[in-house]
This record gives C-alpha cells, sequence and structure tokens, in this order.
C-alpha cells in the first residue's frame, strides 16, 4: 500500500519545521553563549570594543557581533546563523 500525495506533502511539512526550529533553536543558543563570552570580557577589559563578522562558532554557524561604544551604557548586538556555505566541518 502506498502514500498518498497529501501525505507525502504532509511529511515534508512537517520535515521542514522541525528543520527550521532546530536552527533557530542552535541559533538562540550559540548568540547567547556570545553574549556571555563577551559579558566576562567586559568584566576585564571594559574599554575595549566587541566587533566579530562572520566569526565561526561551530557547525557551520557563524556570528556577528557589535556595540555602540557609548562609555556609560553599551549597546551589544549579536546575530547568529547558519552559512550557506561552509568549507570546515559540519
Amino acid at each position: 500500500m502506498g502514500y498518498t500525495l497529501i501525505e507525502c506533502v504532509i511529511v515534508v511539512l512537517i520535515v521542514s519545521v522541525l528543520t527550521l526550529l532546530e536552527r533557530r533553536s542552535r541559533s538562540l543558543l550559540l548568540a547567547q553563549s556570545e553574549l556571555d563570552r563577551i559579558r566576562a570580557q567586559s568584566i576585564r577589559d571594559y574599554d575595549r570594543p566587541f566587533v566579530a563578522a562572520s566569526i565561526p562558532v561551530g557547525g557551520g554557524y557563524l556570528c556577528s557581533a557589535s556595540d555602540d561604544q557609548d562609555p556609560s551604557l553599551r549597546t551589544i548586538a549579536v546575530s547568529v546563523g547558519l552559512a550557506r556555505r561552509w568549507p570546515g566541518p559540519q
């Protein structure tokens, strides 16, 4: 007994949604890890700027970070995403 077209479409949709959720969750965890690293670094050297562009953070994900360098209260922006073409180990 075979599968209907509707059943196949539903399976593809479910797998796509699960893959997207896994990638977003992984990105969030990696971004939080980068923020923790920046927080620890700021305790030692607050005046050092926090700038990083396309730094590999594992599993084909890249991280970018920047701050506004305000001397009294700094705003840090961190973004993490899966690289489309990553030459490193997956």
